[in-house]
């Protein structure tokens, strides 16, 4: 028997973390503080780019920390609404969620943790969450999510665990898909390095330039008044939002549908190769960088992401972006980055130009460049037996959800 039972009955308490004043950061601190960027969308928790809190600010903390079976659930911005699950491969013993999440405990007396998880991460589950959305630029869902949430449970718990255990047999298939996605990128840099050495300090002695050296120009956009839409088709001009670049990676399908009545003086069009970095964003996310593998037409820089146009008789794309991508020299780019207090962190043309890179020779680029191309067709045609493997997935749980 299969009853639709609220989801505030089910559950214990909801809570959202914090964070100390001055943020978190990942080299101070022992005590994991995880936010919207390490919930990876199939359930698990990515700690690559790990935040951390001080011992004395945890223990200080009376919501927000995390235990085993906590179903964690976005509760702003972009990704609202997406869930993760601590299971028994949780691997910190202290850990915390910031103000950006929300963590739900389930009585473990009324229902599985794990079917309540499934199904909010369900096409369904996910709709219902919504349905509680609110605000215009950076949105968001209150604690009364739980009370626009119904969920379809079969009364014997054991029958809920039964179908979780199904959905964990093909959830794991999705998860190491998505591990091998993050194995190729760490193959780029692990080659990088044997190629290239460190970019920072140089062991290989390559000849440093300043980026300007090497640069025919540093472009910008401009970024009038949109609406929210992104465009439906590629007849529509659109521009670029920020996070079509701060996960560096080029994502074409984060846009903003351009008004018909506005005619820019600068309209850059993004094109194939094209090396694009965020030049003003948070502390975290400014000097982003994505290489462009392909773009669909009539879409446009905005005025917050730099063109860098490269010289290619002496450096490659994909050199510069697998470079600027690099999790050392990466903090020298966002050392550039200043701001007056309330303002966010902002890149001059100035300062990028003056900044200092090893380069090899072209033609050892060009051998690393090609090995870039390569990597690029393996990652796409995974992330298509990806999708069809999400897809197969989600028929799978509609089927019990329904």
């Amino acid at each position: 028997m299969i009853r639709r039972v609220v989801l505030s009955d089910l559950i214990n308490e909801i809570q959202s973390g914090s964070r100390p004043k001055g943020g978190v950061s990942g080299d101070k601190g022992s005590i994991p503080s995880l936010g919207a960027e390490h919930l990876d969308g199939k359930g698990g928790i990515c700690f690559a780019n790990a935040k951390f809190v001080e011992q004395d600010f945890f223990d200080s903390m009376r919501r927000g920390i995390i235990k085993k079976n906590d179903v964690l659930i976005v509760k702003d911005g972009a990704t609202t609404g997406k869930v993760s699950y601590v299971d028994d491969r949780f691997s910190f013993k202290q850990a915390a969620i910031n103000e950006h999440v929300f963590r739900l405990a389930v009585n473990p007396n009324k229902a599985s943790s794990r079917y309540i998880f499934y199904y909010l991460a369900s096409d369904l589950g996910k709709m219902q969450i919504l349905s509680d959305f609110r605000g215009a630029t950076v949105g968001e869902i209150s604690q009364e999510f739980i009370d626009k949430v119904y969920v379809p449970l079969p009364s014997s718990i054991s029958e809920q665990e039964s179908i979780a255990n199904i959905l964990d047999k093909a959830n794991s298939v999705r998860q190491k898909r998505n591990q091998s996605l993050k194995l190729l990128d760490k193959f780029l840099h692990a080659t990088f390095f044997e190629m290239f050495g460190h970019p920072v300090e140089n062991l290989k002695n390559w000849n440093v330039f300043s980026l300007g050296q090497v640069l025919r120009g540093i472009n910008n956009g401009e970024s009038p008044i949109c609406g929210e839409r992104a465009r439906n088709s590629c007849d529509e001009w659109a521009i670029l939002k920020l996070s079509a670049v701060t996960q560096c990676r080029f994502y074409s399908e984060k846009n903003k549908v351009l008004p018909k009545n506005i005619d820019l003086k600068h309209r850059i069009e993004v094109s194939q190769g094209m090396v694009l970095m965020t030049r003003k964003n948070t502390k975290e996310l400014v000097g982003a960088c994505a290489y462009v593998f392909f773009a669909p037409k009539k879409l446009l820089l905005p005025d917050t992401i730099f063109q860098l146009v490269y010289d290619e008789d002496r450096v490659c794309g994909q050199y510069l972006w697998v470079l600027f991508t690099d999790v050392n020299f990466r903090k020298k780019i966002q050392n550039l980055a200043t701001g007056t207090s309330g303002s966010m962190p902002n890149i001059s043309k100035q300062k990028l130009s003056n900044l200092k890179i090893p380069l090899p020779p072209i033609k050892l680029q060009q051998k690393f460049a090609n090995l870039v191309n390569c990597v690029e067709k393996i990652r796409i045609k995974m992330l298509r037996d990806s999708l069809e493997m999400d897809n197969q997935f989600n028929a799978l749980a509609q089927r019990y959800f329904t």
